[in-house]
């Protein structure tokens, strides 16, 4: 819960979610990815306990943005304002989609 009662970011830090600084490359991310999906992966845990799957479709998430070369280019083209977006308190979540964020 945040102490600040800030809305949750529509778009994550898929950089912070996979703990790679933005100059990592393509193996990177992956290798990154594999790492994490076999620590939260639904699957490893006993039944009923689906605790980690938020996190594995956040892995997820960011790894399909991160490894696709045309999604990390229009990522990487606005992370610096998300990143503003991330650290002020109480953003708007419809200046964040004020801009042009498709993936293609």
């Amino acid at each position: 819960m945040d102490p600040f009662n800030r809305p949750e970011p529509k778009i994550s830090d898929y950089y912070a979610d996979l703990g790679l600084p933005q100059q990592a490359n393509s193996r990177d991310v992956k290798t990154a990815f594999f790492k994490l999906a076999k620590r939260h992966h639904p699957d490893k845990k006993a039944p009923g306990m689906t605790i980690d799957a938020q996190d594995f479709r956040k892995i997820r998430e960011a790894y399909e943005c991160l490894f696709d070369k045309a999604k990390r280019a229009a990522y990487d083209a606005l992370y610096f304002d998300l990143q503003d977006q991330w650290t002020t308190v109480g953003f708007d979540c419809g200046v964040l989609f004020s801009y042009s964020f498709t993936f293609m």
